[in-house]
């Protein structure tokens, strides 16, 4: 249990590297505002120790309290101080901040100084650290190599401590796969992406850390890993962007060959901070993930190792052996040959590897026939039944659309070999056979897809904090780098619409209002929407961009396009700016369409979160145009609802389809391909355009939905395929909100992956929603009801 002597120590070595921090804290102390707990069994229990910070009860780690001692007492009281002081700031300042964003806000503040402190003593302890164990990188390097006119390594930590206090970037998945020397791509939970990779030390990595409060990786650890060159023995879990667990390693010297032992390994599973996470918080599989990617860089980067080992508790004996690791004394276990979930990971991380050394592939191999062999035995039990299908489901890692053509051919040979006692085996090897590029006939070359990009488009809003910011486009632009891309897609420029254009929908003096924000640092139109000085340059260019896509697919230079473009701009209206949208994109697309090419009717079909309430007032009393939206209800507008159905010569022709939070993939598909493809084959529009948001993506910022890029896939596709029946092919999407910038990546790499022929998706997917019972709309009733006045609705 703590103690009031345990906080008092602590308080002191505060004080002596921050004599004010000390000060503060020690008359907190003497005052009561810190005291440990009345009753010490009740903060005990599990894994964590408390003691009471302004009568707030504060966790402490208990492992980390046992081991290090007053370390993380430490810890926590310059986390609380620290946010003591932010808001005595924030209170002087009067900032108008709501009540979550100033609670995450002192939060995080109160972390950073934490850090900032960590970081000093560790920059003091690095004075002192005149030789450094080699990490397990260069321990086989050899020490006799005499340098010269280099700095010492003293010198080189400090740098590296003084670059992490001013490097206040938030974790970026593109950096970070450029810079680390180890990258593997696989999934957690159900189907999530995640990566393994080095530990990237940055303020914002050690803050998630301190936040965790996770049992041995605590900030002081971090950094006297860093200081002690042992930096690259750490690595961790990365889900959009955020850490969800860490594992420590080195290699150990055998007689034979090295091993790999796994010292410490935790997970956001036991952080008392896991609900803050929302969804990341309850995903499993993190374990599991983080040994896959241990195993495979032994495999892969280290070479000749042959078992990986740990020690743990006696509770974790049925996990660890579930894994394939085998019990070696009280408390030891040891890994030589993975099963069950782990071997699943392990295929999945090589798939999405790069060049796999000879040693790997080959023990992977033997991984995947052991599965093979598995099959031929008959399940007696629920326990058997659960790994024969961990079985198939790994062997099915191998089938998938690009994956490594060695590990296909590994697992249809084996299959091939035992058919006869395997009841899956044609099943499997057909599966494969449609999917794999190494044994399937080649698909028939989809014709390039028209796509606006330009890095103009991250002007706007530079450097200005906001969840609309320049790094979207930078996601986009990581998409259409995609290898699976390459050569399938062609680059139109755009240019900047003219007033003329501007005017189709937006009103003079509204067009004035916008203009007059050039050259201006910052112009606020409502909360939400702000102009930076290159702002209505590039507003116009993203109009302009729309209407050249729009214009090189009707002469027929294409059928399909995407306009990566911002600022977005479904929100705006005729003469008002909103929702981070100062020109409706789409809306001028689609006049400019109908008036200056002269097409009848268009369709225009929003995916966005939220719905596209400027656009639909646009076109509130037209039949010219046909709104469809498919939005989260209630959301933000507060648009969208059933009856919003249009008026005069409009009325019937603006279909809202608002749904509740968590709808999924298999929702939205049967939306679009149960009402949203007779729609358009009774309306016959000319061409069709998608309002493309990615904030559907289940851990997006500022949506409720559940779509997977997956999902994302499947819409695109059923989109894809009305256009082919009702317009001859011709679509184009253009990109509205989306704020997680994995969302962006992941889901418009599925979308970009569909326009251009790329084949993703599993036959049994699409006809699982092509052939699903009308009962599965009921959830559509009362929609359908409306609409059918006006609408063939299906019975």
């Amino acid at each position: 249990m703590i103690k009031r002597e345990h906080i008092k120590k602590a308080i002191d070595a505060i004080a002596a590297r921050d004599p004010a921090a000390g000060y503060s804290l020690s008359q907190m102390l003497d005052e009561g505002r810190i005291d440990v707990p009345s009753r010490q069994d009740r903060s005990s229990a599990g894994n964590y120790l408390s003691f009471l910070f302004a009568g707030r009860e504060i966790p402490v780690n208990k492992f980390v309290f046992f081991n290090e001692g007053i370390a993380p007492i430490e810890q926590a009281l310059m986390v609380n101080y620290g946010e003591l002081v932010r808001k005595e700031v924030l209170r002087r300042a009067k900032m108008d901040m709501g009540y979550r964003d100033m609670s995450r806000d002192i939060r995080r503040e109160g972390l950073r100084f934490m850090v900032f402190h960590e970081i000093d003593y560790a920059m003091a302890r690095a004075k002192k650290v005149s030789k450094s164990p080699a990490d397990f990188r260069t321990r086989s390097r050899g020490n006799d190599q005499k340098h010269t006119g280099t700095p010492s390594p003293e010198t080189t930590r400090i740098s590296s401590l003084e670059k992490i206090k001013l490097d206040d970037q938030p974790l970026d998945t593109s950096r970070l796969k450029a810079e680390s020397p180890v990258w593997y791509q696989g999934t957690v939970g159900s189907g999530i992406d995640a990566c393994f990779t080095a530990f990237p030390y940055c303020m914002d990595s050690l803050i998630q850390v301190a936040d965790l409060n996770l049992e041995f990786f605590h900030v002081r650890f971090l950094l006297n890993c860093l200081i002690r060159g042992m930096e690259n023995n750490l690595f961790i879990c990365l889900v959009d962007q955020q850490i969800l667990g860490l594992v420590f390693i080195t290699l150990e010297a055998k007689p034979f060959f090295p091993e790999i032992e796994i010292k410490y390994i935790a997970t956001v599973a036991n952080s008392p901070s896991r609900e803050t996470l929302g969804h990341l918080g309850s995903l499993r599989g993190i374990g599991t993930f983080l040994v896959s990617g241990v195993w495979l860089l032994g495999k892969n980067e280290l070479g000749g190792v042959k078992t990986i080992s740990l020690d743990s508790e006696i509770g974790a004996r049925g996990f660890y052996q579930s894994l394939g690791f085998q019990s070696r004394g009280l408390a030891g276990y040891r890994l030589k040959r993975p099963q069950g979930h782990l071997s699943r990971v392990i295929v999945s991380m090589a798939n999405n590897a790069g060049p796999l050394k000879k040693g790997a592939v080959r023990d992977l191999n033997a991984i995947i026939a052991r599965h093979v062999r598995f099959l031929r035995r008959e399940a007696r039990s629920e326990e058997e039944k659960s790994l024969r299908d961990i079985a198939v489901a790994s062997i099915r890692e191998c089938l998938k659309p690009n994956s490594n053509p060695q590990f296909a051919r590994t697992a249809i040979r084996a299959l091939l070999k035992y058919r006869a006692r395997i009841p899956e085996s044609d099943d499997l090897v057909q599966y494969g056979l449609e999917r794999v590029p190494a044994v399937r006939r080649p698909a028939k070359k989809a014709q390039p897809v028209l796509v606006i990009q330009d890095d103009r488009f991250k002007l706007h809003l530079e450097n200005l904090p906001h969840l609309e910011n320049p790094r979207r486009i930078g996601a986009a632009d990581a998409v259409l780098r995609h290898p699976s891309l390459h050569g399938k897609w062609v680059k139109v420029k755009p240019a900047p619409a003219s007033l003329e254009d501007l005017a189709l929908v937006h009103t003079p003096e509204y067009i004035r209002q916008v203009a007059g924000s050039a050259g201006k640092p910052l112009t606020s139109f409502d909360l939400d929407t702000q102009a930076t000085a290159k702002s209505y340059e590039i507003a116009r260019l993203a109009v302009g961009g729309v209407c050249r896509l729009v214009d090189n697919i009707w002469n027929g230079r294409g059928k399909r396009g995407f306009a990566f473009v911002r600022p977005p701009g479904h929100h705006a209206g005729a003469d008002r700016a909103m929702g981070f949208c100062l020109f409706n994109n789409v809306a001028v697309g689609a006049v400019y369409l109908i008036e200056r090419l002269h097409a009848e009717k268009v369709m225009i079909v929003d995916i966005d979160v939220h719905h596209g309430n400027g656009t639909q007032a646009v076109f509130y009393d037209t039949d010219q145009v046909l709104y469809t939206s498919l939005h989260q209800f209630p959301a933000y507008p507060g648009t969208g609802g059933l009856r919003e159905v249009g008026k005069g010569k409009g009325e019937g022709f603006t279909v809202n389809i608002p749904l509740r939070k968590g709808y999924g993939d298999r929702e939205m598909c049967r939306i679009i391909h149960f009402i949203l493809a007779p729609l358009a084959r009774e309306y016959g529009p000319a061409i069709i355009l998608v309002s493309c948001g990615f904030d559907l993506y289940a851990y997006d910022r500022l949506g409720s939905m559940n779509v997977t890029p997956g999902g994302y896939a499947l819409i695109t596709l059923f989109l894809l395929e009305i256009a082919e029946e009702v317009c001859g092919g011709r679509i184009a999407f253009v990109m509205e909100g989306g704020y997680s910038l994995e969302g962006i990546r992941q889901c418009g790499l599925r979308v970009m992956q569909e326009l251009c022929g790329v084949q993703t998706l599993e036959q049994k997917q699409i006809e699982r929603i092509r052939h699903s019972a009308q009962s599965k709309l009921s959830f559509l009733k009362k929609s359908m009801e409306i609409h059918g006045e006006y609408w063939q609705m299906p019975a």
